[in-house]
C-alpha cells in the first residue's frame, strides 16, 4: 500500500518557508497533499489543494459548528478545531486522496488539525520549528494545548535538540520525537567561484535576525578592507532602519539591499560568499530561531557563517572549526569575528571546507526526507495494524 501524505499548513506562498513546500513536492515522491488553513499566494506546487478557510459554509453552517468547536476547546484547549462543514470537506478530500498520514507544520497547527485526523484514524505528527516552541511557551494556553496535542500525535519532529529541550521544560513531551532539520539541498546549494570580499545575509528584516548588526559589523570591516560588499536579502519592517544605518556609518554605496530573490538567485549568491552573517538573537517577545535554514545553506555553500550562540546554531556551527559564534547583542565581538575572516584566510577556507563537510553529512535533505518517511511509514503499519485486528 503506498502512502499519501496530508501537508497542513498555515498560509500558502509563504517566501520564508521554502522548507514546507519542499516537504510537499518531496515527500513519498510527491505523494501529498495540502490543507491550508489560510488562502494565500498562488502555491509552487501542482498537489491537490484545500484551503479551509474557503471552505467553512455560510452563516448558518457556522452557527451549527460553534457548539462543536466549544466542546473542542473544552477537549483539546485549543479554539478553531474544524467542526462543521469545515471538518466534513477536510475529511472529504483526505479520503478522496487516500490520505494515509498527516503532517502539521508548527505546532499551533498540529492543535487545530490533530482532532480530525485522530477521528479519520490516521497517524498525525507536528513539526516544532522556532516560535512554535519559543514564544508560544509563554502562554499557559498554548501550553496546555500542546500538552493535550502530545496525547494524539503518534510523533513529533523539531529542527534542533534546543526547541525540544525547550518544550520537555513545559511539560510537552513525546516519547516519538525525532530532530531532524530543515536541512538542504547540496547540489543547488554548493560553492561556486568565491568572491573573495563578498559578504551576504539573507532573512526577514525582524528583531528576532538583528540585521543592523550585519551592517555596523560590515561597516567596522570595510574601514579596514575597502574590498569588501554586503548584500542582504530579504523585507521587512527593519529594512529602512538599516538603509539608513548603512548611510550614517558611511557604507551605503558599498551595502545592496536585494529585496526578496528565489531559491536559485539565493544559492547562486551563496556559492559565490565568502562570508555569510546572522545576529540571530531572542527577540522582545521571546520568539527564537530554531535552526535557521539560510544557516544551513550558507554552510552547504562554503561560506564561513559567523552568527550568534542562539537556539540551535551551536549544533551545527562549531566555533573556530567551521564558523565563528559569538554571544547575541554583542556587537563588538561580532565585528572581531567577522574581521577574523579576513585576516587569516587559510583558516577561513579551511573553515568553509569543514562547513561543507557537515552539511553533506547532517543536513541533506534527501537523507532527513527519508529518516522523515521512515517514521511515518512506521506509524502507519502500527495504525494499518490495529484496523485490521
Amino acid at each position: 500500500m503506498s502512502s499519501t501524505l496530508a501537508v497542513v499548513m498555515h498560509k500558502v506562498g509563504a517566501a520564508s518557508e521554502r522548507f514546507i513546500e519542499r516537504h510537499v513536492r518531496e515527500s513519498f515522491g510527491g505523494n501529498t497533499v495540502v490543507v491550508a488553513r489560510r488562502s494565500g499566494a498562488r502555491p509552487a506546487f501542482e498537489q491537490p489543494l484545500l484551503v479551509a478557510d474557503e471552505v467553512r459554509g455560510g452563516p448558518a453552517s457556522l452557527l451549527c459548528a460553534w457548539p462543536q468547536q466549544l466542546s473542542a476547546f473544552v477537549r483539546h484547549r485549543y479554539w478553531g478545531v474544524p467542526a462543521g462543514h469545515e471538518r466534513k470537506r477536510i475529511l472529504h478530500f483526505w479520503q478522496q486522496h487516500g490520505v494515509t498520514a498527516v503532517l502539521a507544520e508548527f505546532g499551533p497547527l498540529g492543535c487545530w488539525i490533530a482532532p480530525v485526523a485522530v477521528a479519520a484514524g490516521l497517524p498525525v505528527f507536528v513539526y516544532f520549528r522556532g516560535y512554535d516552541a519559543s514564544s508560544r511557551l509563554r502562554s499557559a494556553g498554548s501550553v496546555q494545548a500542546y500538552q493535550r496535542l502530545m496525547q494524539q500525535v503518534d510523533g513529533v519532529f523539531a529542527v534542533s535538540a534546543f526547541l525540544v529541550e525547550n518544550l520537555r521544560r513545559v511539560g510537552v513531551v513525546h516519547p516519538n520525537t525525532h530532530v531532524l532539520p530543515s536541512g538542504t539541498n547540496p547540489e543547488l546549494f554548493r560553492p561556486g567561484v568565491k568572491d573573495a570580499g563578498l559578504i551576504v545575509s539573507v532573512g526577514r528584516f525582524i528583531d528576532k535576525k538583528r540585521p543592523q548588526a550585519n551592517v555596523r559589523a560590515f561597516a567596522a570591516a570595510a574601514h579596514r578592507w575597502p574590498q569588501l560588499r554586503l548584500q542582504m536579502v530579504g523585507d521587512g519592517p527593519l529594512l529602512e532602519p538599516c538603509r539608513v544605518l548603512a548611510r550614517e556609518l558611511g557604507v551605503e554605496s558599498r551595502v545592496d539591499f536585494l529585496g526578496v530573490q528565489g531559491h536559485a538567485a539565493i544559492a547562486e549568491l551563496l556559492s559565490r560568499a565568502r562570508v555569510f552573517l546572522q545576529h540571530s538573537v531572542t527577540a522582545p517577545g521571546g520568539e527564537t530561531e530554531g535552526l535557521p535554514s539560510s544557516i544551513q545553506e550558507a554552510m552547504a555553500a562554503g561560506s564561513v557563517v559567523v552568527s550568534t550562540r542562539h537556539a540551535g546554531i551551536p549544533e551545527i556551527v562549531r566555533d573556530g572549526e567551521n564558523g565563528w559564534l559569538v554571544e547575541e547583542h554583542e556587537d563588538q565581538a561580532y565585528a572581531q569575528a567577522l574581521m577574523k575572516v579576513f585576516e587569516d584566510p587559510q583558516l577561513a577556507d579551511a573553515m568553509a571546507l569543514r562547513a561543507r563537510e557537515l552539511a553533506l553529512a547532517r543536513l541533506d535533505t534527501r537523507v532527513l526526507q527519508r529518516a522523515m518517511e521512515a517514521v511515518i511509514l512506521k506509524a502507519e503499519k502500527v495504525h494499518r495494524g490495529e484496523r485490521h485486528a
